[in-house]
Order: structure tokens, then C-alpha cells, then sequence
């Protein structure tokens, strides 16, 4: 049964670029925990796989507004982010992506294609441990439209989670490179107008951003690379808190 708010993806919708669902077996009862099986770039760089898990609050209604994001609570307890963690080999990046949302977020349910693309930060938490990446990572992030709510998954001790609209999702999210994703989707989407709120509520708080920032188009561990038609400077927006500068015509 699906939860509340959680219903199958339409042909017809703009989400129907669905890939398969959830390769996972078993759900998982403790989540992954080392470095033995870790995935790193040819420049060292540790790789991640995320998820942005999605869901319609209104079945039927297929518009921005009506769109809901799971946010969880980091395990410091410093903020709300996406799910994301290690890609390991032995795995895809699409089993590490709907694996670490299971770990996470406890949630199931299917990619959409492509990719939002690859996202670089910097972990402060591996740069203190003295890692060899030196806290460089890059992170491969999907949008995931959820089919299946778990009531305990194996970091429901550590963690909150919330259902939020775009706009919040955006103005919460505590990592920059987890709004460049968020932005990345919601722009591809073509939700213009959300993209013109964000902007102008960061500036109505005096949030400086660039005049723009690239959104990363290259998919990352799937057959074909994916490009993103990016508009041009008269129809961006400066947008978000701290955010990406974005936007797009419909």
C-alpha cells in the first residue's frame, strides 16, 4: 500500500522519464558503514550517489506547487538535507543512490532520468579525518518519485524527516551543492515561476548571489551522457538562498 500522498507515476506526466525501480532485495536493517568497497574519481575525489525524493501531494495534479520533497535531518543534527552517501563497487550508482535514500530517508521508488548530474563539495568531516581525497567529493544525484514509505529503516533513530514544498526545500536545504541539484530539477521542469519566488525572496533578504552559476549536465554512471538546454542570460534569474542562478522559460 502506499502512503498518503504517494501514488504510481503517469505516462502522460512530466516525470515520465522513469527508470526501473528500487534493485534492492532486501531492505537493509543497518546501514553500510566503512571504506573498504568505496568508489574514487580518477583524480582521487570520493564519489557520492543521492537522491532528491519527491512525491505529488495531490494525486493527479502534476504542477510545482503541488510537489512535495522529503528533507531529513543530518546526524549532527546541524540542518536539513537529501539523502546521499558512498557509491561503492559493488554496486551502479543507481543501486548506491536508491540504497542510501533507503538507509537514510526509508523511502522506495523509482529514478527519473537523467540524472540532475554531478555535484562537487568538499566533506569538512573527511578533510579533519585527514582522508587522502582531502574531503573532495563529487556526488551523483537523482530526482526519486516515492512508491513506498517505511515506518523503521536503518537510520530512523538518527534522523527526522519532512515533507516540504519546493520553495522551503530550498530556503532549509543546508548544503549549497544540495541546492544546485534542487534548483537543477526544478528548472529542467521548466516551474519558472517557482524559480522567480526563490530569487526574490533571497534578495528581499539580502542574500548576494552571482549573476550565474552553471547547473552540471553530465550524467554520471548511466549509459549516455545528458544535456540540459541552458537559456540564455535574459531569461535567468538570480536565484535562491545562496543558491543557484537559474531560471527558465516554460
Amino acid at each position: 500500500m502506499l502512503p498518503a500522498g504517494v501514488s504510481p507515476s503517469s505516462s502522460n506526466d512530466s516525470l515520465q522519464r522513469i527508470s526501473s525501480q528500487s534493485s534492492i532485495r532486501e531492505i537493509p536493517k543497518h546501514s553500510r558503514q566503512g571504506r573498504l568497497l568505496q568508489r574514487y574519481g580518477e583524480d582521487g575525489c570520493r564519489l557520492v550517489a543521492g537522491t532528491v525524493p519527491m512525491k505529488w501531494n495531490e494525486a493527479g495534479v502534476r504542477t510545482a506547487d503541488n510537489v512535495r520533497v522529503m528533507m531529513i535531518s543530518s546526524r549532527g543534527g546541524k540542518g536539513m538535507v537529501f539523502p546521499k552517501g558512498g557509491w561503492e563497487s559493488d554496486e551502479t550508482v543507481e543501486e548506491a543512490a536508491h540504497r542510501e535514500t533507503i538507509e537514510e530517508a526509508g523511502v522506495l521508488g523509482l529514478l527519473v532520468e537523467p540524472p540532475l548530474g554531478e555535484f562537487s563539495f568538499k566533506s569538512k568531516k573527511h578533510e579533519r579525518l585527514g582522508s587522502a581525497h582531502k574531503g573532495r567529493c563529487v556526488a551523483h544525484m537523482y530526482v526519486l518519485e516515492v512508491t513506498e514509505q517505511l515506518e523503521e529503516w536503518p537510520e530512523h533513530l538518527e534522523r527526522q524527516r519532512e515533507w516540504v514544498g519546493l520553495e522551503e526545500a530550498s530556503r532549509r536545504v543546508r548544503h549549497e551543492w544540495m541546492r544546485e541539484a534542487l534548483h537543477a530539477w526544478i528548472v529542467r521542469e521548466g516551474w519558472t515561476d517557482t524559480m522567480q519566488r526563490i530569487a526574490k525572496a533571497a534578495e528581499e533578504n539580502g542574500v548576494a548571489t552571482p549573476d550565474r552559476i552553471p547547473v552540471p549536465v553530465k550524467a554520471a554512471g548511466s549509459q549516455a551522457d545528458s544535456q540540459l538546454s541552458l537559456p540564455d542570460s535574459s531569461t535567468m534569474v538570480s536565484a535562491a538562498t545562496s543558491g543557484v542562478a537559474l531560471a527558465q522559460k516554460a
